[in-house]
């Protein structure tokens, strides 16, 4: 299963500013361990689902507030249509630094003669997904997205069946995908980046098959290198993401153990060890996601919410939504879904974020049908069922994806990073000198500089509609960053911190 990533972290500076700060708003701010910002798809409204099925399809589905899930783009991203090479896993960012979203998939490979594949896949300006690169690796099992401080593009990091983690970085002067460090963690069956010391480096951290939780690290010699292992018993999900709130943004590890238990990890804050806050029994465990709750949530960023699933009988399967709490250290149950399963139907796959735009929190479940010969997505939303009573409800039972759902990831709604301008010559108006520099760099030029309005990488008849549409106008600096605020958490959220502030410290 992929790594799960918090992708909303809060940091501020001071308790005082931060309780001036939340009189009014929370503004979110990217952690530069997670994966850098990007824009998918520029909707600000509605967001996406990336899935990856059996047959060898990567898929792209779109929140539509009239039919709810609808098939946007899909592309065949295995050799032989999932029969030996299947597309096991996926991460989404910006691979590339071009502020697009891109798609890397981990492929078993099987049609290539043994050999896997990391599959580069992006967003066009067409909003179709079109290949970009694929590099040959051993056959993988996972894959995590997220910077480990080496330039401000996404890396990823592969998990692999001969248990060796691949560090794959775009290569420079080129589309296509190379490997910057090789490292031999054992039996890989799923990895995740995140902020796991705070020392300004990325982490890696690995769940093995084996029974333990490696953590590992970029060094300066731009390798990887082993930190620690902590026994946490046999593993096959990850998670990552700040649990217990602390101000200083470092992340916990959320590790989903065979004998259906969930270990809250944490770095020790007198060494390079792993130590565990608590350990959970969730009766069971397929996979789990990460996310704050932002509503019906007592604690609000204090603490962190797991969203699992696991399989109770041939019949039913359940989603449960747990939180971490900051102030004991430990998980507790906030609710839990039964899912009724057809004949030969399992949960495979499980994200958590905001899929249609209005703030609360959406869960999107993967299912393989038929004994694998089909699959659907299945929608829940954490939401207000009256008088303030938070708890999961069904939006959308099943979704027809044609094939098992081997991973997902929702895609939170964005606006544009940059907005399009046609003021090339960047003197705060558009006028002719900068139709001059569009025909000047049409059909070859790809910076701003050159006529590239929208930053699409290609200078083409679309800026030249942006700049006949934008003609006379005087405009703001390029350097205004459209962000979307996220919702208020005010009183809730101050008083919890104050608490987490007065009263507790990581445990040594």
């Amino acid at each position: 299963m992929m790594s799960r990533i918090n992708r909303a972290r809060t940091t501020h500076s001071g308790f005082i500013m931060l309780a001036i700060c939340l009189a009014t708003t929370v503004a979110s701010s990217a952690s530069a361990f997670d994966t850098p910002s990007f824009v998918f798809d520029g909707d600000a409204n509605n967001g996406s689902i990336i899935l990856t099925t059996a047959n060898g399809t990567l898929q792209w589905l779109k929140h539509d507030p009239t039919s709810l899930i609808q098939g946007q783009s899909s592309t065949n991203v295995s050799s032989d249509g999932g029969v030996t090479d299947r597309p096991v896993a996926l991460a989404v960012g910006d691979f590339d630094g071009d502020n697009n979203g891109d798609i890397l998939i981990g492929r078993t490979g099987g049609g290539t003669g043994g050999n896997g594949q990391l599959t580069w896949v992006e967003r066009s300006i067409t909003d179709t997904l079109t290949g970009v690169n694929s590099f040959m690796i051993s056959p993988a099992t996972s894959i995590a997205i997220g910077e480990l401080g080496d330039g401000g593009f996404a890396d990823v990091i592969v998990g692999r069946e001969d248990g060796f983690i691949t560090w794959g970085l775009k290569a420079n002067g080129s589309d296509t995908i190379t490997a910057n460090s090789t490292f031999n963690q054992g039996d890989v069956t799923g990895v995740a980046i995140g902020n796991f010391d705070g020392d300004g480096n990325g982490d890696v951290l690995v769940v093995k098959q084996g029974g333990f939780l490696n953590w590992t690290e970029r060094n300066a010699g731009n390798t990887l290198s082993g930190i620690h292992n902590f026994n946490v018993g046999p593993a096959s999900s990850i998670a990552i993401g700040n649990g217990d709130g602390d101000l200083a943004g470092i992340d916990e590890v959320f590790v989903g153990r065979d004998d259906g238990q969930i270990t809250w990890a944490v770095k020790q804050m007198a060494s390079d060890t792993i130590t565990a806050y608590t350990t959970f029994n969730a009766g069971g465990v397929i996979d789990l996601a990460f996310e704050n709750v932002l509503t019906g949530d007592l604690e609000a960023d204090t603490s962190g919410d797991l969203f699992v699933i696991n399989q109770l009988d041939a019949t039913t399967g359940r989603l449960l939504w747990l939180e971490t709490n900051a102030f004991n250290l430990n998980i507790s149950t906030q609710d839990s879904f039964l899912i009724p399963l057809g004949l030969g139907t399992t949960l495979t796959s499980v994200d958590a974020g905001d899929f249609d735009g209005d703030g609360d929190i959406d869960i999107i479940v993967g299912k393989s049908e038929g004994g694998g010969t089909g699959g659907s997505v299945a929608w829940y939303e954490v939401s207000d069922t009256g008088g303030g009573v938070f708890e999961i409800v069904e939006r959308d039972p099943s979704f027809n994806v044609g094939g098992a759902v081997l991973d997902l990831q929702i895609v939170a709604p964005q606006t544009a990073l940059f907005q399009d301008t046609a003021d090339f010559d960047e003197d705060l108006d558009i006028d002719g000198a900068d139709f001059l520099a569009w025909q000047r760099g049409f059909g070859s030029g790809t910076t701003l500089a050159e006529g590239d309005a929208n930053i699409s990488g290609t200078v083409d008849g679309v800026d030249l509609g942006i700049w006949e549409a934008q003609f006379g106008d005087i405009t703001p600096p390029l350097s205004a960053v459209s962000t979307v605020p996220e919702p208020n958490a005010a009183v809730l959220f101050l008083l919890g911190l104050f608490a987490l502030a007065s009263s507790r410290s990581r445990l040594n």
